[in-house]
């Protein structure tokens, strides 16, 4: 049994930290991120005695962009299990924005079944609190989930049933949802619907971050229209823009991004350049694996395409694995592809035919999705001409 005086100095140092973090702008997370081991100690603590499990739970919530941002969401995310966990049952509301925020992680780690499970006892919470905005807020994660998860049809429904119902002051979520069915559209192969969700995403987009994450999929875009100087000079920008020590994801994924473009543009030492210099700030970070994965596959084809076939193969397999941990089949199957023209390259046709059919099984199960498919076509074409 703690004693009173310990509980009293609990109580303060969670307050303390509530004053701290009641505003996480980009400046405030690069002054917080070194203390971070801190604040996951107070709340490990704070989650033990009940008399401060109510307070913890408010910190947990109110540190969510932050950790979001920098990448310790694995850390983090049991924490957020364990405070909704606790809580008494009258506690609706709190234990309702909890597993909404776990549900988040749970999509941000690629568990993307048991994120639809959390989500959805969420909803129910919402239903019992007659709260429509909680609802609609429920709805658009859902929307994020079901787009992972390429079931299109029903994101799009979880979408469209958000924006009906988000009240006019809260245009941070419905930028989100225009967003994610910009990127819906896109990844479909609708590519002026999708420029045009985004667009709108970017009318409802007032703070930075909102619109650096809109930015970043509208040069993607581009990207795919060959419109490359255009694509380029909005990479450039946000990467120019944006604070890595403020938001560690978006800063790695517009690396990445950027370092595809000069890939396909044959500049390939600038290329390996940036992904190197992403490969350092992800081996800071617990989790991002799917960052991890997306690098290791990208500097294996740069390794391939200068002949260095052992560590080409070597990051190639790595990150099939990786792909594979977070349930990323689509881009799975790009890594089996490049790792079969690898193969190829050096006449070993066995091992070549395995990753092509392994690629072809791996987007088969995804018709409506462009990507998948154009990679069917093209495997199929590869393998017939290396038979």
């Amino acid at each position: 049994m703690p004693s009173p005086r310990f509980v009293r100095g609990l109580h303060a140092y969670l307050d303390h930290w509530l004053e701290k973090t009641v505003v996480l702008d980009d400046a405030t997370i690069s002054q917080l991120n070194p203390d971070f081991p801190s604040l996951l100690h107070i709340v490990e603590l704070g989650l033990v005695l009940p008399e401060t499990r109510e307070q913890t739970a408010n910190l947990v919530l109110q540190c969510f962009f932050w950790v979001e941002q920098v990448g310790y969401g694995q850390v983090w995310q049991p924490l957020v299990a364990l405070a909704a966990q606790q809580l008494p049952a009258g506690h609706v509301n709190l234990r309702f924005r909890l597993l909404k925020q776990l549900g988040q992680f749970q999509r941000l780690q690629y568990q993307l079944d048991t994120a639809v499970a959390t989500l959805q006892e969420a909803e129910q919470l919402a239903h019992t609190l007659a709260d429509e905005q909680a609802l609609a807020e429920i709805h658009m994660n859902l929307c994020q989930v079901f787009h992972l998860k390429r079931d299109y049809k029903v994101a799009e429904s979880y979408g469209r049933a958000a924006l009906n119902t988000l009240a006019d002051d809260r245009p941070k979520l419905k930028a989100i949802t225009h967003r994610t069915l910009g990127i819906i559209a896109q990844e479909q192969g609708y590519l002026q619907q999708a420029e045009e969700q985004l667009q709108t995403s970017l009318k409802f987009s007032f703070s930075p971050g909102d619109q650096a994450l809109t930015l970043n999929i509208l040069a993607v875009i581009y990207q795919q229209k060959k419109q490359y100087d255009h694509a380029l000079e909005i990479y450039n920008e946000l990467l120019a823009r944006l604070d890595l020590t403020a938001g560690t994801n978006l800063f790695v994924e517009v690396q990445l991004n950027k370092g595809s473009l000069l890939y396909d543009l044959n500049r390939l030492s600038e290329a390996e350049a940036i992904f190197h210099e992403a490969e350092k700030l992800v081996s800071q970070r617990p989790g991002l694996v799917f960052h991890k994965a997306r690098l290791a596959n990208n500097l294996g084809c740069i390794w391939r395409d200068q002949n260095q076939f052992l560590i080409a193969e070597a990051s190639l397999r790595r990150s099939i694995e990786q792909f594979g941990l977070v349930g990323a089949d689509i881009y799975q199957a790009i890594a089996c592809g490049n790792l079969a023209k690898l193969y190829g390259q050096q006449e070993r046709r066995a091992e070549a035919f395995a990753c092509y059919d392994k690629a072809l099984q791996l987007v088969a199960v995804y018709p409506d999705n462009a990507l998948a498919q154009e990679l069917a076509s093209n495997y199929t074409h590869l393998s017939q001409e290396l038979s």
